[in-house]
């Protein structure tokens, strides 16, 4: 190159998704004929340079020069709304992205929901009133953005007060509606003279009265709720052959 040139160069490339972001370092350098009137070029002696950076940080000139560059660009995290939740009517959930930026709720939503700081990394969501798929939208300050959805089930259970185990097919089991929103849940079945007949820990509508009597018996139900608190409820079922 003549004294005074310049030349350009352009890099191009595709940077991946990252969750905690980076850089890229590019190093440009110019390595110079041996020169003994521009020590910052290289370094004056009479062996041939073959390394700019090594010539540049020779005595007598110290560490650096103008004749190497280095440029850093930095990439923000790519966005991450986290993982979907699934609760129950009327529960509070908390959104959790990775970097600053800001909450939106997606049009469509089963009712309105309320994003209670939407300009915090970490919020919570009230409003959930309405049983269905809701949709939020995370989106960081370059404009990237990430989606996260909450299942919303019904909160509602409904225990039968008898059911007919005879093989048609119908209402052949002991059947607790809504109970699989809630995993976990015990059932505990006694008979007139509180002797425990059947047990289930994770009651799943299965309780068909195998080897009972037609008869009423007396129920026990620990429902496990999502928070993992228990709710009882107790009452009497008519087994009816």
């Amino acid at each position: 190159m003549t004294a005074g040139a310049a030349r350009r160069f352009t890099i191009t490339g595709l940077v991946s998704s990252s969750p905690s972001g980076g850089s890229l370092v590019a190093t440009a350098s110019i390595l110079r004929p041996a020169d003994v009137t521009d020590p910052d070029a290289t370094n004056p002696d009479a062996a041939p340079p073959t390394n700019a950076q090594a010539e540049c940080d020779s005595p007598p000139s110290g560490v650096g020069c103008n004749n190497v560059k280095v440029s850093t660009v930095s990439f923000a995290a790519a966005p991450n709304a986290g993982v979907d939740q699934t609760v129950i009517q009327g529960a509070t959930v908390t959104l959790t992205a990775n970097t600053p930026g800001t909450w939106s709720a997606a049009s469509g939503n089963p009712s309105v929901a309320v994003i209670n700081n939407s300009t915090s990394i970490s919020t919570t969501v009230t409003g959930l009133t309405n049983i269905g798929r809701y949709n939020f939208v995370f989106t960081n300050a370059n404009g990237c953005t990430a989606a996260v959805a909450v299942n919303v089930l019904s909160s509602a259970i409904s225990i039968s007060t008898v059911f007919t185990p005879n093989g048609d097919g119908k209402n052949d089991t002991f059947e607790i509606t809504g109970i699989t929103n809630y995993p976990g849940s015990q059932l505990l079945i006694f008979n007139r003279w509180g002797n425990e007949v059947y047990r289930s820990g994770s009651y799943a509508n299965t309780w068909d009265g195998s080897g009972l009597a037609e008869g009423t018996y007396y129920y026990l139900l620990n429902r496990r709720n999502l928070d993992g608190s228990v709710t009882a409820f107790k009452g009497f079922i008519y087994l009816k052959r």
